[in-house]
């Protein structure tokens, strides 16, 4: 069977674009939980400094 470089190229392309998407996406919701993650340990700080430390 022989290869049609033409083809190849193509799918290699198309490749590329989709594998493109999938990583824009995966860095948007990291950054969104990097987000919530930080907010919740920002709140969890002020919480523990206004309690003060358990006896």
């Amino acid at each position: 069977m022989r290869l049609n470089p033409h083809k190849s190229r193509r799918d290699l392309i198309a490749g590329l674009f989709g594998f493109g998407g999938i990583a824009s996406a995966s860095a948007g919701i990291a950054q969104i939980l990097f987000v919530v993650f930080l907010v919740l340990f920002v709140i969890a700080m002020i919480a523990r400094a206004v309690r003060g430390r358990a006896p």
